[in-house]
């Protein structure tokens, strides 16, 4: 248990963190062990604190590391990317720095970068003193094989090589004194023990009185002897721990306050490692050391490749055999000089792939996962042996991972990204193609998160597997952004009133596919052609015990708007994708659950309700038909006819928070009008005057992009095609009018005869859509940067979709071609991602406006590409 570090001495926090470094390396070594470091302000009284460490052992989350300061908030201690500091900056000259282990190795390897950019005044500190000339390989191996011949024994090379690792220390420690000195930099070697708390303090002592100052101090002193705890002696621990910790801590207590000090740490202190229980128990204490004492900091370094303790002993082997990715020499020396010089404090961890030295996650639906940079990468093997509820998921007797079981992983792999924050739901749901277990053999899921800002993480799934042909199959599934942390307040649809046209479960599921576990639905109570009414049921026991999503509710709500998609139209229709999804609270097993089903266009909201109250809301949901129901399965239409419409109206003004940020309908040139557009507004399109410039396409176009502004704008708002409007400005911008108020923004495009209209409650939008297609080279030349070419690479699919994103952009700002589109550059477009640069005077207009990053959505449409933007602002 450690104390909250601020108040606290070097002293109480060398022994908290020992504890903390050791209990950490534990929870690796002893599989059955389930290691905690649980962090509690002092200001907790005892009683609280037992109560406290009761509760923490039944924690679901697995989190290795928690605080709980004295408002009595719990905080998970997690990662978070920090931005490099300032590289190649010039420490102040002329220091007096001590360096612990800066003879040799790492330490060594920053002592040298430090002396060549800032050259100054080096007492390096170790047990082995330099040769007084260089070392001569041949004669001592000579020698060496004469005196192993002289006391009877084998002249083996390893033999040899024993004899010789202290000598080439010793000249390793000569060279590096040599090339300290010719920076310029005064440079001493003093042997002491820094596990002699006696002899580190006469050091420092020593040293302050031989310079008048001590600036500074690299604590890289250490030895490490991997070996499991029922393997270790006290003597054995203590050669570890000592050097680095007790040492350390003198340091930390002798040096000035003014000296800044740098502790060389290690990731086994930050995560615990299997057979370091001394070394982590060192470096932990370090890390907590560095954090109660001004001007310190602790960086734990992953390994570094070719110099220090990770390429002695086999540690080399075993790091990289855990997916630990090494830290090149150069670079790691130049970062901790930037560190130094930008005065950075605290404690930092520094590393590329982490391997499994990062916690294992905590949830049904991943096996494991590691860090690269600030994305979390997370695998699952999906096995019909272990995960038997998907044999209840399968579709002409293919097993199919459910969408809401994906959005479930998603979820959790986002908690990670952003440890301590709940989900509270999930925006922009893409499920592009089923994950199948073909054969019923196992498929590994791959899992990738990163995190967009404050409360958002995107997330996308993909599966690997082996053809029959043994060939690695790879492929993207689903994609969304998983929203975190407080849980919204979120208002209703519009007021239902159903007439009673009841369908019973047994019908439901004659028709669905879904086995027991995901046969959700009770039955439904009423239908309209606008919508329907059910009721549901959920035992999430059936499928694991740790759900954050309450998925089998989203299950309900999607096979809700499949029921209504199959009596309505006649169709079986999947999940396609989802604007947006709340989860107010967990839905209870057994719980009586109802759900009222809204269909605008061709997208479904939903909310499920509790015997509590709201469970979730979702908006924007969109399935693609499978195929036709056949004959004998099609639902009897009353004699009456279905009722139109079951639900009231949306009110148009303040559209409600839960309103999507995005909704979007197309149109073709060839369609009728009636009913959509009056008479008025197709004189206002017409041409006036005899213009000639206004050609009978462009009219047509014309008409089809107001026909998809409707559209979009009834499904966005609830209201009739009556009581919507669109316009143009003088600049060609076209705006809303909802009952004569202004609405919502809108952009529209064409091509081809075919029309698109994207609107949005939020920010401002844009959109354009074009046939991909070869474009001249001077269309490339006068329209992209020149930096631009390495990223289209003169692909014509992804010159049409950055062709497609300027367009939007500059729609979005209500400029069009008034600004130029090479300053909108692209920086990555691929059929998964579209970013671009906004440059000059785009990125001075989008700043006057006060918008907010750009945030695309790509989509291919029979031949053509469209792309829309939107700017929340």
């Amino acid at each position: 248990m450690l104390g909250e570090m601020h108040g606290m001495t070097p002293d109480q926090a060398f022994f908290d963190g020992s504890r903390a470094g050791f209990t950490k390396a534990l929870g690796r070594e002893w599989e059955s062990c389930q290691a905690r470091v649980v962090d509690v302000s002092p200001d907790r009284g005892v009683d609280s604190i037992a109560e406290l460490l009761c509760d923490e052992l039944a924690a679901p989350d697995g989190s290795p590391e928690v605080f709980h300061g004295p408002d009595g908030v719990r905080k998970v201690v997690a990662l978070a990317v920090a931005l490099h500091p300032p590289a190649l900056a010039k420490p102040k000259v002329g220091q007096v720095v001590i360096a612990t282990g800066g003879g040799r190795g790492v330490t060594a390897s920053v002592v040298l970068e430090l002396a060549r950019r800032a050259p100054g005044t080096f007492v390096l500190v170790g047990r082995t003193p330099p040769l007084a000339k260089p070392l001569n390989e041949e004669a001592a191996k000579k020698q060496a094989r004469e005196e192993l011949l002289a006391a009877g024994e084998k002249p083996s090379p390893g033999r040899i090589d024993a004899k010789l690792a202290g000598p080439r220390a010793a000249e390793e420690v000569r060279r590096t004194m040599e090339d300290l000195l010719a920076t310029g930099s005064r440079v001493e070697f003093r042997s002491v023990d820094m596990g002699d708390v006696g002899a580190v303090v006469k050091l420092v002592s020593d040293v302050k009185s031989s310079y008048g100052r001590i600036d500074g101090c690299v604590h890289g002193a250490g030895v490490e002897e991997s070996r499991l705890l029922q393997d270790k002696d006290l003597k054995a621990f203590q050669r570890v721990f000592d050097g680095k910790a007790l040492g350390g801590l003198t340091l930390a207590e002798r040096l000035p306050e003014s000296a800044w000090l740098l502790s060389m740490g290690s990731v086994a202190g930050r995560f615990g490692n299997a057979g370091q229980v001394d070394y982590a128990a060192a470096n932990e204490a370090l890390a907590q050391i560095c954090k109660a004492r001004p001007r310190s900091l602790h960086v734990c370094w992953t390994a570094w490749a070719g110099v220090g303790m990770a390429v002695r002993g086999g540690m080399q082997q075993l790091l990289e055999s855990k997916g630990v990715e090494l830290m090149p020499v150069q670079a790691g020396a130049s970062l901790a000089v930037d560190l130094i010089a930008a005065e950075v404090t605290g404690e930092l961890v520094v590393a590329g792939r982490l391997g499994n030295l990062v916690p294992k996650p905590n949830h049904s639906f991943l096996d494991s996962m590691e860090l690269e940079g600030d994305t979390v990468v997370a695998r699952y093997t999906l096995d019909a042996d272990r995960d038997t509820w998907i044999l209840d998921h399968s579709i002409d007797e293919v097993p199919v991972l459910p969408g809401v079981i994906g959005v479930e992983m998603m979820a959790a792999v986002a908690t990670m990204a952003r440890p301590g924050q709940p989900y509270v739901g999930v925006e922009r749901v893409r499920f592009d193609k089923p994950v199948k277990l073909y054969r019923q053999q196992p498929t590994e899921i791959e899992l990738r998160a990163i995190p967009l800002g404050e409360g958002k993480v995107r997330c996308t799934l993909f599966s690997e597997r082996r053809s029959a042909a043994n060939k690695r199959i790879r492929a993207e599934h689903f994609s969304a952004t998983i929203l975190l942390g407080t849980p919204p307040s979120v208002s209703q649809m519009p007021p239902g009133f159903f007439p009673e046209e009841p369908i019973n479960r047994a019908a439901i599921y004659k028709r669905f596919f879904h086995g027991t576990s995901f046969q959700v639905l009770r039955g439904a109570d009423s239908v309209a052609r606008d919508g329907l009414a059910a009721s549901a049921q959920v035992e999430h026991a059936l499928i694991a015990e740790d759900l954050l999503t309450s998925p089998l509710a989203l299950e309900a709500a999607f096979q809700a708007a499949g029921l209504h998609s199959m009596v309505i139209d006649g169709v079986m229709a999947l999940p396609a994708a989802v604007e947006a999804l709340w989860l107010v609270r967990q839905a209870r097993d057994g719980e009586a659950l109802t759900l009222e089903v809204r269909r605008v266009g061709d997208l479904y909201d939903v909310d499920v309700d509790g015997e509590d109250g709201r469970v979730l809301c979702l908006r924007g949901f969109r399935m693609v038909a499978r195929g036709p129901l056949p004959e004998r399965d099609r639902f009897q239409e009353p004699e009456e006819g279905w009722a139109e419409t079951a639900f009231g109206a949306a009110s148009p003004a303040g559209l409600p928070m839960d309103t999507p940020a995005i909704r979007w309908a197309e149109a073709r040139s060839s369609e009728p009008v009636e009913g959509i557009l009056s008479d008025e507004e197709l004189a206002d399109l017409r041409p006036r005057g005899g213009d000639k410039r206004v050609t009978d396409k462009r009219v047509s176009d014309r008409i089809a992009g107001r026909i998809a502004a409707k559209r979009a704008l009834s499904s966005l708002t609830g209201r009739p095609f009556s009581a919507l409007r669109v316009v143009n400005l003088t600049t060609g911008e076209p705006v809303s009018e909802v009952d004569g108020a202004p609405g919502p923004r809108v952009s529209i495009s064409h091509s081809g005869g075919r029309a698109v209209a994207v609107v949005t409650a939020r920010g401002r939008v844009g959109v354009d859509i074009e046939a991909v297609e070869p474009r001249h080279e001077s269309f490339v030349r006068e329209w992209f940067h020149d930096d631009e070419a390495a990223v289209h690479g003169g692909d014509p699919w992804k010159i049409t979709a950055g062709w497609c994103a300027k367009e939007a952009v500059l729609k979005a700002l209500g400029a069009g071609m008034a600004l130029h589109p090479r300053d909108v550059r692209l920086r990555r477009v691929d059929r998964g991602a579209l970013e671009v640069q906004l440059c000059e005077e785009v990125a001075a207009r989008a700043v006057s406006m006060r918008l907010g990053a750009p945030r695309f959505e790509l989509r291919e449409l029979e031949g053509v590409l469209l792309v829309w933007v939107l700017f929340e602002g």
